[in-house]
């Protein structure tokens, strides 16, 4: 699908961290180059998503069960 897209638009889970897919897509896009962009509703806000430094939930974060999904 990012393929086929002209951007990408995210948003990380509402502690602030991304879950694996989300951020999976957003470096496909941006290795695509594609313009990604990161919608924070907690904090207010729109801009560019810069994904150096991002990384995705761990196997052992709380969050992880609750969005739990075959990433690979």
């Amino acid at each position: 699908m990012v393929r086929l897209c002209e951007f990408v638009v995210c948003m990380p889970l509402e502690n602030g961290k991304w879950s694996g897919g989300t951020f999976k897509e957003a470096m496909h896009a941006k290795k695509e180059g594609k313009k990604v962009y990161e919608v924070n509703p907690w904090k207010g806000y729109i801009k560019p998503m810069k994904t150096a430094g991002v990384k995705p939930i761990a196997k052992d974060d709380p969050y992880y069960d609750k969005f739990s999904w075959d990433e690979d």
